[in-house]
């Protein structure tokens, strides 16, 4: 059983008109929060499961976008435990950017079910709020695994002046998947799960006061405060090895994938983040030309 409690059409209006007391999920029940699809909804999970998640009219909770199989994963819950199994699904089911067939649920996690993405929130949420949601939402890119371009530009705005006030460094690197047209004319959703998962292994190795975001379909970038050229090419290196020496999985099928990395530092006498942002992506070009899985600076 499956109950939704809020559905929040997308609209400027709606959002402004709306009070804090509305938006409020004063309950304690676990749930499901839809963060990327058709529309902002929460679904709160009441026993007794399964629960079957899926495009099918008759599934628990209805996902009607074309990634998602007729009957596409099903959550169990056991008391206070919540586990997510994959049904067999053509374009598979990832926690965290990893794909799995049977998980355990954790507070936070994020279950992507084809393109459709939602946070699973567990007993011990206190609260949560649908602006909160929204918020988070105008930060993070398509996939909503990293920051978006737009507000990437942000952060890189704030640190150029922050750089440029206190006269310190810091670097942007431009990482690009190697063999674009081959990834490009793969299937969209392998593309997607390629980036996931990529994003996810640079987000493990990086501080956390660096900032990672999605340049474009195949590209990342990373802004690193307090990193000179020396300590961002060193970190490039460090992704470039880690990346080649790593197994990505896309429809339960291993594949080998390689990175090129460019390097820029932003000149402290300027507050405009555009030009640190041409020069990174004019390295990463660089790096490409010259066979790929390499750093440019």
């Amino acid at each position: 059983m499956v109950a939704d409690v809020h559905d929040l059409p997308e609209t400027a209006e709606a959002r402004s008109i709306r009070s804090s007391a509305e938006l409020n999920w004063p309950d304690r029940d676990a749930s499901l929060v839809l963060i990327h699809g058709p529309r902002s909804k929460r679904y709160r999970l009441v026993p007794p499961g399964p629960l079957v998640l899926g495009r099918e009219e008759g599934c628990d909770v209805v996902l009607d976008w074309p990634s998602v199989s007729r009957r596409h994963a099903e959550v169990t819950l056991d008391g206070q435990t919540v586990t997510i199994r994959d049904l067999g699904s053509t374009n598979g089911t990832e926690v965290n950017g990893v794909t799995i067939q049977r998980q355990q649920l954790r507070d936070g996690d994020q279950v992507a079910i084809g393109q459709v993405l939602l946070r699973f929130m567990g007993h011990g949420i206190q609260e949560c709020t649908h602006r909160d949601l929204l918020y988070q939402r105008t930060k993070l890119d398509s996939t909503a695994t990293t920051y978006s371009m737009r507000h990437l530009l942000q952060i890189m705005e704030r640190e150029a002046c922050r750089s440029q006030r206190y006269n310190r460094p810091f670097c942007l690197l431009a990482l690009g998947v190697d063999g674009r047209k081959t990834l490009t004319r793969r299937d969209k959703t392998a593309g997607i799960q390629i980036m996931r998962q990529l994003a996810l292994m640079v987000r493990n190795n990086i501080r956390r006061a660096d900032s990672l975001a999605r340049l474009n379909q195949n590209e990342l970038g990373v802004v690193l405060p307090e990193i000179g050229l020396e300590g961002a090419r060193a970190l490039g290196r460090k992704l470039c090895e880690l990346v080649d020496n790593s197994v990505f999985v896309v429809d339960q099928q291993t594949l080998s994938v390689t990175i090129s990395v460019g390097v820029a530092a932003h000149d402290t006498s300027s507050c405009d983040p555009s030009v640190v942002l041409c020069q990174a992506n004019e390295q990463l070009q660089r790096a490409r030309r010259q066979g790929g899985n390499s750093v440019a600076i």
